[in-house]
């Protein structure tokens, strides 16, 4: 910015002092240049997507043929990247559209199932069509691993709208994150059940994220695993080496339990969804073991959690 200021006032100076001579000399100029001289505005060229090229920005185009025919450009997106936000208390919340992923243009949309990279609903044209899965085809492209956008092949053969207007036929290639047109694959749905001295703890969905700040005493870095209604729950510890969870407390409606030493979790690696998540399936056998304040307790149970680690990382990625 200071550049541009420094530019302008250098411009201001040279027009004060040499104002009159260079408006004449400039308007001679301009009269004897011939008209070859001046250049033609360069086109913008039109973006192409092709699956063996890794792809530099989102969109897509797509052909369409059937009771409607014509070529979709797509050029905006909604719900793109599985984005979350870290709230000042360290919690990791999932913004919304974390689940679909939308590619729009003034002609319609493509909108895919980000969990399982299908396509939900097509709309072109006036018609609004509902896809269940299988009946279009992704076949996945190139990758650009700088910005880890993917190329994606879509085919999907007489599909009907939905009130019975027209049934077309639509193939063409976008680019998405890779992480929503591959979604969780075969990848099983997190949650789980633990089993706190007899009160079952049901976990509808599970992450832990691994990206906060260690304790101080331990080095270990400390997160919680909660019910839908955060009124029982799980906590865990990760130390970095070996790589290892552990166990700290469980607590329900009936029982508080916090271990006096941490119980290590059985951890088996499922696979990935990206770079920063891996699924896990966490078996719990702590048995007997002893509990703050005396006493001993038993926490059984497993999970399938979204382990997160590196993702903050990302944030300050410029």
């Amino acid at each position: 910015m200071n550049l541009m200021r420094n530019a302008a006032g250098g411009l201001a100076i040279l027009a004060a002092t040499v104002g009159g001579v260079a408006a004449v000399a400039f308007a001679l100029g301009a009269w004897i240049a011939p008209a070859a001289s001046l250049a033609e505005p360069t086109p913008t060229p039109e973006p192409t997507f092709d699956l063996a090229v890794a792809p530099d920005a989102i969109g897509g185009s797509l052909e369409i043929t059937g009771d409607r025919t014509g070529s979709m450009m797509l050029d905006t997106s909604t719900g793109t990247g599985g984005r979350r936000e870290i709230r000042d208390d360290g919690a990791v919340v999932v913004m919304p559209g974390e689940d679909t992923v939308q590619l729009s243009g003034v002609d319609g949309h493509i909108r895919l199932d980000a969990r399982t990279g299908t396509v939900m609903h097509i709309a072109y044209d006036g018609l609004s069509i509902y896809l269940d899965p299988g009946q279009c085809t992704v076949t996945h492209g190139a990758i650009n691993q700088a910005n880890e956008l993917m190329a994606a092949l879509i085919e999907c053969s007489d599909i009907a709208d939905v009130r019975g207007q027209g049934v077309i036929s639509v193939a063409g290639v976008v680019a998405l994150p890779a992480d929503a047109l591959r979604g969780r694959g075969d990848l099983p749905p997190t949650g789980g059940i633990v089993d706190l001295e007899g009160t079952m703890i049901t976990f509808d969905d599970a992450e832990i994220f691994l990206d906060g700040e260690p304790l101080q005493e331990t080095g270990r870095i400390q997160w919680g695993i909660f019910t839908a209604d955060r009124a029982s729950g799980i906590l865990v510890e990760y130390e970095s080496e070996p790589d290892r969870l552990f166990l700290r407390g469980a607590h329900s409606n009936d029982e508080d339990a916090s271990l006096e030493e941490p119980c290590p979790i059985a951890a088996e690696k499922l696979g990935r969804i990206n770079e920063y998540t891996r699924v896990m399936r966490l078996e719990i056998d702590c048995i007997d073991v002893a509990v703050a304040g005396g006493g001993t307790t038993s926490v059984t149970g497993t999970i399938v959690a979204e382990v997160i680690q590196g993702y903050t990382d990302t944030l300050n990625e410029p």
